[in-house]
């Protein structure tokens, strides 16, 4: 099978082949190596290219740009010679097709963000699949939770992933169904905080096409559909943390970017049906919350520490007012604040770069206790975790703990109105809001429960 040949690109002459690592190349006595993982496939300039003696053929293959952007690039260079390419062809897309996905669910939520998500995939996704030789099965949710429908019933051992296109909340439905069929499979029981649940071990993608794509950013360090596309099309993937929360005994749901309760849950039910406004929908429920009253707790925690507590080099992990502690036994501790609420994040967050970076596989997961505090700094606070920026931990009315369990019971201080009280049976997991009868609750992690397609180090600078 042909491996190597003279061509001519660009006008130039090219010496090519290929070798175990990757496809190589000689132009002007510089040679350019692209590994394996990073080509998407190698076709044929025309379909009756492959059969003339004249054919040229177009290789794509993934770039990162030469400098701090975490975007990928889609690049291609085209290569004439003499002969038939085909067989070069194959053997290209046969050495860059080994351990990546060949067939994939493609899960869409087509109201999600600004409801171009169909759209976005026939004109961006789908091309870059077909490039990259990735058949595809597509599933459209017609109907709130149709995609934990999907989950529950779908037969997923017929593909090697699953992507979702849409935004945290549609990625919660499809693990909360997920999640609780595969350990109704093994026997485990769901509603004991204690036990060990089996994971998925079919990787899923997120292409990010929602309100909320905490999920992407912790995961390509970016927003940019492109680039999620490529990282799925490259084939990586890590373990990721999921946390789960119970009440009474029981399972109530699970989360792989945000618990919320209190104050950030009043935003997102406030913004509702403002999703399109992206990451600047909680800053305007914000502004719309400025004549509300903000509910207020006393709380009772008790929480597992870990030892790891520091998530960037500039600070502890715990900022802001000092926690005047308990100790309960050797392990747990006891603090009893006064908050607006509590936020818990499934992984830890490190400085990178004046950006804070999101690590999903750590020994521990994140409560970050919100307590009384104006608006205008609560505006403030919001827009720098809006831009990802490190200093949304250094504010004064928050505190973070690194924790791997934790127990929260709230009571509330003052009288509720009648919009608070409805408020009071919701919590927020990953942009979906669930029911909740009591305000005490049992959070847990779960390491490495599942696996996500994600980004490598060895893309092509």
């Amino acid at each position: 099978m042909q491996e190597d040949g003279h061509f001519v690109s660009e006008s130039k002459p090219v010496k090519l082949w290929l070798n175990d690592q990757g496809v190589n190349w000689i132009v002007d006595k510089i040679q350019v190596s692209i590994p394996y993982i990073d080509i998407i496939g190698a076709k044929p300039e025309s379909e009756t290219d492959v059969e003339v003696e004249n054919s040229t053929f177009s290789l794509h293959f993934i770039e990162k740009p030469k400098t701090n952007d975490q975007r990928l690039l889609h690049s291609n260079k085209s290569f004439s010679g003499n002969g038939n390419c085909a067989d070069l062809i194959k053997n290209i897309t046969d050495r860059c097709k080994q351990g990546k996905a060949g067939n994939l669910l493609v899960i869409i939520n087509p109201i999600g963000g600004c409801g171009d998500s169909e759209q976005i995939y026939h004109h961006v996704v789908k091309p870059l699949f077909n490039l990259a030789v990735i058949q595809t099965t597509v599933i459209v949710s017609d109907y709130p939770k149709h995609v934990e429908e999907i989950g529950k019933k779908t037969d997923f051992s017929l593909y090697d992933g699953i992507v979702i296109m849409g935004g945290d909340g549609t990625f919660q439905e499809l693990i909360h169904s997920l999640l609780r069929r595969i350990q109704k499979r093994e026997g485990v029981c769901l509603n004991n905080p204690e036990s060990e649940l089996h994971s998925l071990n079919m990787p899923i993608g997120i292409i990010p096409t929602g309100t909320g794509n905490g999920l992407a950013g912790g995961c390509y360090k970016t927003k940019d559909i492109v680039t999620s596309v490529l990282h799925i099309i490259r084939g990586e993937t890590r373990p990721t943390n999921i946390v789960s929360l119970y009440e009474d005994g029981r399972l109530v749901s699970f989360a792989s970017v945000i618990i919320g309760y209190g104050y950030f849950l009043d935003l997102t039910s406030k913004t509702d049906n403002m999703r399109w406004l992206g990451s600047w929908r909680h800053p305007v429920g914000l502004i719309k919350s400025l004549f509300s009253k903000q509910r207020l707790f006393k709380a009772e925690i008790e929480y597992h520490p870990i030892k790891d507590a520091k998530p960037h080099g500039r600070s502890p992990y715990r900022s802001g007012t000092d926690l005047e502690e308990t100790d309960l036994n050797s392990e747990w501790k006891k603090i009893e604040p006064e908050i607006m609420g509590f936020n818990v994040y499934p992984g830890v967050f490190r400085c990178v770069n004046e950006s804070f970076d999101f690590d999903l596989s750590s020994s521990g997961f994140t409560l970050q206790l919100e307590k009384h505090t104006s608006l205008r700094t609560y505006f403030q606070y919001l827009m720098e975790m809006k831009d990802f920026k490190v200093e949304f931990m250094e504010f004064d009315f928050c505190d973070f703990v690194m924790v791997d369990a934790v127990r929260i019971k709230l009571t509330n201080i003052g009288e509720l109105n009648k919009y608070d009280i409805a408020l009071e049976h919701q919590i927020h997991f990953d942009g979906e809001n669930r029911t909740v009868h009591t305000k005490q609750f049992d959070i847990r992690l779960h390491k490495n429960l599942i696996r996500v397609y994600s980004r490598g180090d060895s893309v092509v600078e």
